[in-house]
């Protein structure tokens, strides 16, 4: 997976240094450093896309498109409608472009499991793209996982939120949500965030 080989090679890319001959390398630099869970070094390379981006288009839109991530990372603060507004201008110019709607879903889902205030604009119009949750029906399952939450099972919150995961690439992204949101709740807000991170980047985000 994306997550694992950016783990492998985060040392090598760590030894880079973000130079400004170097502002065409940010967008894989970075998205590798989030994954590694390294957002210390991967800001590092988004500061010098905003930096090149005053004069530099494409760094610009490296810039945008990195934003989310930046954004469950706790580290960014402009307001989320600016954020969505610019990375869904650019990011059909740069690579995996997302020709539908399950990434403006997937990221909604995860920012609002994240605490964010989505407002509820941002939801309309997206279609309900979605793929089950390892044959377990979705409503049952998100049922259970509701239960476990409010009533503090932890290890039953875990399995289920798991279930409800799946394969991060094709997690239906309502049970993600609920997911993320139940282990924030129980105390496990480190991992969520994790999670959160490796969904978006799993998700072409």
């Amino acid at each position: 997976s994306f997550g694992s080989a950016a783990r492998l090679f985060g040392p090598e890319i760590l030894s880079i240094a973000p130079t400004p001959d170097l502002t065409w390398f940010a967008y894989p630099a970075a998205r590798a450093l989030f994954a590694a869970q390294r957002s210390d070094a991967a800001l590092q390379w988004l500061g010098l896309a905003r930096a090149q981006g005053l004069t530099d288009q494409a760094a610009a839109a490296t810039a945008m498109a990195l934003a989310p991530l930046a954004r469950l990372s706790r580290q960014d603060e402009q307001p989320l409608a600016a954020l969505l507004a610019g990375w869904r201008k650019t990011r059909a110019a740069l690579p995996a472009a997302d020709i539908g709607q399950r990434r403006d879903v997937v990221l909604l889902c995860l920012l609002a499991a994240q605490g964010e205030r989505v407002p509820s604009e941002e939801w309309l119009g997206l279609l309900d793209n979605q793929n089950g949750a390892g044959g377990l029906s979705r409503p049952v399952l998100s049922q259970l996982l509701r239960l476990a939450t409010e009533e503090a099972r932890l290890g039953e919150t875990v399995a289920f939120a798991l279930a409800g995961f799946g394969d991060l690439s094709k997690a239906d992204p309502i049970l993600l949500y609920q997911g993320l949101v139940g282990l924030r709740r129980l105390g496990l807000e480190a991992d969520a965030r994790a999670i959160a991170i490796e969904a978006a980047l799993a998700n072409g985000i």
